[in-house]
């Protein structure tokens, strides 16, 4: 299932190589990758000049810089979606990151179809939401 209208995503992930994997995974299902970076800080510096339609953020195991807040600060601030790229099965990350009502969870190793599928729902759901909201 290919993005119905193309969604400008950001993806935060620690790691090049999955990083670079997500962006073809993306692009190839017909989103644009507005930004990829490593650090938080990056991220905030983007988003105070720039907007996102959605941020992908992995969350490492020992949740080292923050994310689970991070993601919460750009929900709240900026409104976007945050969905959870989880590599990890520890079930204190994941219980802690579910306080702050992310819009999901994926696991680092997904189907591209299923993500974009994925992706979509979220970013439909999102839309939805701004409708009743305003």
């Amino acid at each position: 299932m290919a993005a119905l209208i193309r969604k400008d995503i950001v993806i935060v992930h620690r790691l090049e190589n999955a990083a670079s994997g997500l962006r073809n995974a993306l692009e190839s299902n017909g989103f644009s990758i507005t930004l990829h970076c490593s650090a938080l800080d990056e991220l905030f510096a983007f988003l105070q000049t720039n907007t996102a339609d959605l941020v992908l953020m992995d969350i490492p195991r020992n949740e080292e810089n923050g994310e689970i807040q991070a993601a919460e600060i750009i929900m709240k601030r900026w409104d976007i979606p945050v969905i959870f790229l989880v590599g990890t099965s520890d079930e204190e990350i994941i219980q802690k990151a579910k306080l702050i009502q992310p819009y999901g969870f994926i696991p680092d190793q997904i189907d591209d179809k299923i993500l974009a599928a994925n992706i979509d729902a979220i970013l439909f759901f999102h839309a939805q939401e701004q409708k009743l909201r305003w």
